[in-house]
């Protein structure tokens, strides 16, 4: 009995030692050393040895599976990790395709995704296709809004230029009707001062004439016998109504010319006051178009 303990005992202790044994062997080994220790009559040795055997090789056949299902686990593992580094290498190529061939064409694309061999290299060129569209259209926007903003501000420009050269035309119209104003008004005064002139070369001569009227009216004022014997003395007798007549005329143009001098007295203040008043009105004018303020004046 010791002889068959022992050997049992030295396999199981060779079984823990190379691998963990599975379930079932550990609660048979564990069976087996309680069988051992106990005092109960032993099993025949034959019997013993046949279990354990079996025992021994079903736990050789479960690590072996286990052992070729780790090893079929891992080539899958594997052949996974080849295939996702395959995977990268190829997008990375494509990338770096894409990366050197910046300049390529819509149609060159299209060649490509036409010409590809694979689901990727689809995708990765029709993204770039999309990419290169939406650029497209990004840049004729850009290109189309800096024409617009160039074609508004060169309206805003012509708009305010249109408007400088109406406020120009405005004022060179107001200038120029101030000036024909200025020239009319001028023009009226000089016609004013010379009838001032004229007026007061009348009155001179009005004056002179009065002057030699008086001096003629005053002989009326002689004495009777003087008159007569002048009149005795100097011509006949008959010429004496004759100066009478003259006399009585000489009165009336004496009036005549009083009134007529009243009037040009009255025609040459209303010249002089009109002349102060056209003088007025271009002193006005003067300071209205040396300070840029001028309108129509009426």
């Amino acid at each position: 009995m010791s002889n068959i303990k022992n050997p049992v005992i030295t396999t199981l202790l060779l079984l823990s030692t190379t691998s963990p044994p599975p379930l079932h062997l550990s609660f048979f080994s564990s069976s087996l050393l309680l069988l051992s220790t106990t005092s109960s009559p032993p099993p025949p040795p034959l019997l013993v040895s046949s279990v354990v055997l079996e025992e021994v090789l079903a736990a050789q056949r479960d690590r072996d599976q286990a052992l070729m299902s780790r090893l079929l686990l891992a080539n899958e593992e594997r052949d996974e990790a080849l295939l996702r580094a395959r995977r990268l290498q190829q997008t990375a190529d494509l990338e770096n395709v894409n990366l050197e061939d910046t300049d390529m064409d819509v149609d060159e694309l299209l060649h490509r995704i036409c010409d590809a061999d694979s689901v990727q290299e689809v995708e990765q060129f029709g993204s770039t296709l999309v990419q290169r569209l939406q650029l497209s259209r990004q840049r004729r926007n850009d290109i189309t809004a800096q024409e617009m903003k160039a074609v508004m501000e060169e309206r805003d420009g012509s708009v305010a230029k249109c408007k400088r050269v109406e406020q120009d035309l405005i004022e060179e119209r107001e200038q120029r009707a101030t000036k024909e104003e200025l020239l009319r008004l001028q023009r009226e005064r000089d016609r004013a001062l010379d009838d001032r002139r004229r007026l007061e070369a009348e009155l001179q001569a009005l004056r002179a004439n009065h002057s030699s009227q008086d001096l003629l009216t005053s002989t009326p004022s002689l004495s009777g016998d003087s008159v007569s014997l002048v009149s005795s003395l100097e011509a006949p007798p008959l010429q004496a109504p004759p100066l009478q007549v003259q006399l009585q005329q000489l009165s009336k143009e004496k009036q005549s010319v009083e009134a007529e001098l009243q009037r040009c007295q009255e025609a040459e203040r209303e010249a002089s006051e009109r002349v102060r008043r056209l003088e007025r009105l271009v002193e006005v004018l003067r300071k209205k178009v040396g300070t840029g303020s001028l309108r129509a004046v009426i």
